[in-house]
């Protein structure tokens, strides 16, 4: 999302809290999901709303951080391309 987690905390307790949206998915670790549910639990928010939260994202099994380890990386020549 962005590059301050105070920011991205401000944008995911808003967009759960709009119940607009059937998951919101946030890039990060294990952790940083575990500090910002018990960030927005303290500041109130429904479980219900938290259970939308998916965090890391991604697909199972990909464990490298590195894109070439993603299955989908670069279908053509190792480049990215949009449909």
């Amino acid at each position: 999302m962005t590059h301050s987690h105070p920011l991205d905390l401000q944008i995911v307790a808003e967009a759960l809290g709009q119940q607009r949206f059937c998951f919101v998915g946030l890039i990060g670790s294990a952790t940083k999901r575990a500090r910002f549910l018990s960030q927005m639990r303290a500041a109130g928010l429904p479980e219900e709303a938290l259970a939308r939260l998916i965090c890391p994202i991604g697909l199972p099994g990909i464990e490298g951080l590195d894109a070439t380890d993603d299955p989908l990386y670069g279908h053509q020549e190792g480049r990215f391309f949009h449909g």
